[in-house]
C-alpha cells in the first residue's frame, strides 16, 4: 500500500482516508492525522515548486479525462481512474491496469501495474504482485518491488517499510539506506532535514543521519520556508511554537498546533479553531475556523460550520462565498470543488470553468 494522496486534490487516499474523515467529523487531530496533513502539505508545496499545473482531471459519465485551465477537454474521458500530472506524466487506470500518459494523452508507460502513484523527483511508486517499488520515466525499475508500504520521493529520498517491521527506513533513489535514519513516524525529508526521535525527544537529522538540531522537543513537524513547528514541553498538554534552522525559537509556544509555512503564512490552532499566522506569530486571520487549508495562490479554503466551504484571500477577506461541500487548494489557477458528490473546477473569482460532474 502506498501512503499517498492520489486522485483528487482534497480527497485523501491510502491509510489516511479514515483519519481525515474523523478529523472532519470531530474537529480533533490525532498523530496519524497530523502525519497525513504534513505529508499532504509537503507534496503540495513541492509539486507547486516544480511545475505549475496545466492539466486537470475531470470525471464525465464515470470516466476520467483532462481539461486545460480554460475548461477545454484536452484528453477525452476514457480512464477508470486518473491522478494529477507530475513530472509531465499522469498515472491512469485503463482496463484494470495502471500506466502513465503524457500531456497528449498517449501512453508513455503502458498499463501493467496493479496500482501506481504519481511521479515525484523522477520516481514513481508502482505495485507488482503485492509489493511496491519505484520506476523512472522510461519504466525502468530504480528500486525493485519489495515493500509493503512506501512514500513518495521528496528531497531525493523516500521512506519504505514492510508489514511486521517496527520502523520505516529512508532510502535514496537507488534503494540504498540513508545511514541509520529509521523511524516509526515517517515524516519525510524537507529542506534536507527530517524529525527523528531519540530517547523520547525529537530533533532533526540530515540525510547522513546526524542530528543537526538536538533532540529536545516533545514533538516536531517538518521544515518549510526554513521554519518548523515544535512542541517544547509535555507531549499531551504542551504548546506549539516555531524554530528556525539553527534550532532557535522564533515564535514562542502558544498554539495547540501549527502547520508548515507556505506563501509566508501558516495555519495555527487554538482550542480546536484554526487561523492563519505570519512568520512573527501575529494573526492574519484569528482562530475562528473549524477547517482551514494552507494558503495557495493567495487563496485559502475554509469552513466555519463543517458544512459549506468557501475561500479567503491572504488578508482574510472573503472572496468566494461558502457554497461547496468540499474544496481543494488552488494550483495552476484552478481549484477542485465538490457539490452533491460531483466534482468541478473554479477560478480565483469562484467562476466555474468546469461544472460539477461525475
Amino acid at each position: 500500500m502506498a501512503v499517498s494522496f492520489q486522485a483528487l486534490g482534497f480527497l485523501f487516499a491510502g491509510s489516511c482516508s479514515a483519519e481525515m474523515r474523523e478529523i472532519r467529523n470531530s474537529g480533533t487531530m490525532g498523530m496519524l492525522g497530523l502525519l497525513c496533513l504534513s505529508m499532504s502539505f509537503l507534496r503540495h508545496v513541492h509539486a507547486q515548486a516544480n511545475t505549475p499545473r496545466r492539466l486537470f482531471q475531470v470525471q464525465q459519465d464515470g470516466k476520467w479525462g483532462f481539461i486545460d485551465s480554460s475548461g477545454n477537454v484536452v484528453i477525452s474521458p476514457k480512464f477508470s481512474k486518473a491522478q494529477s500530472f507530475a513530472d509531465g506524466l499522469a498515472a491512469v487506470q485503463y482496463r484494470g491496469k495502471w500506466g502513465y500518459i503524457d500531456e497528449s494523452g498517449k501512453f508513455a508507460i503502458e498499463p501493467q501495474f496493479a496500482d501506481a502513484d504519481a511521479f515525484h523527483h523522477g520516481h514513481a511508486g508502482v505495485e507488482v504482485d503485492g509489493f511496491w517499488g519505484f520506476i523512472d520515466s522510461s519504466s525502468k525499475f530504480t528500486i525493485p518491488p519489495q515493500f509493503d508500504r512506501i512514500q513518495s520521493f521528496v528531497d531525493g529520498s523516500t521512506a519504505v517499510t514492510n508489514d511486521g517491521a517496527e520502523y520505516w527506513q529512508y532510502v535514496d533513489g537507488s534503494g540504498n539506506g540513508l545511514s541509520n535514519v529509521v523511524t516509526n513516524i515517517p515524516w519525510g525529508f524537507s529542506e534536507g532535514l527530517t524529525p527523528l526521535e531519540l530517547n523520547g525527544k525529537e530533533g532533526y537529522v540530515d540525510l547522513r543521519g546526524h542530528f543537526v538540531i538536538p533532540p529536545e522537543f516533545a514533538e516536531a513537524n517538518v521544515f518549510s520556508e526554513s521554519l518548523a513547528a515544535v512542541k517544547l514541553d509535555n507531549i499531551w498538554y504542551g504548546k506549539w511554537g516555531v524554530i528556525d534552522r539553527s534550532g532557535q525559537v522564533v515564535i514562542q509556544p502558544k498554539f495547540d498546533w501549527v502547520m508548515g509555512f507556505h506563501e509566508g503564512v501558516a495555519i495555527a490552532q487554538v482550542g480546536h479553531k484554526n487561523g492563519i499566522i505570519k512568520k512573527d506569530g501575529s494573526w492574519v486571520l484569528p482562530p475562528t475556523y473549524v477547517f482551514l487549508h494552507s494558503m495557495s495562490e493567495s487563496r485559502a479554503a475554509f469552513s466555519k460550520d463543517r458544512n459549506k466551504w468557501g475561500y479567503l484571500d491572504e488578508n482574510g477577506k472573503l472572496v468566494i462565498e461558502p457554497q461547496f461541500d468540499n474544496a481543494g487548494d488552488f494550483d495552476g489557477g484552478l481549484a477542485q470543488v465538490e457539490v452533491q458528490g460531483r466534482l468541478g473546477y473554479i477560478d480565483h473569482t469562484g467562476r466555474y470553468v468546469w461544472n460539477p460532474s461525475k
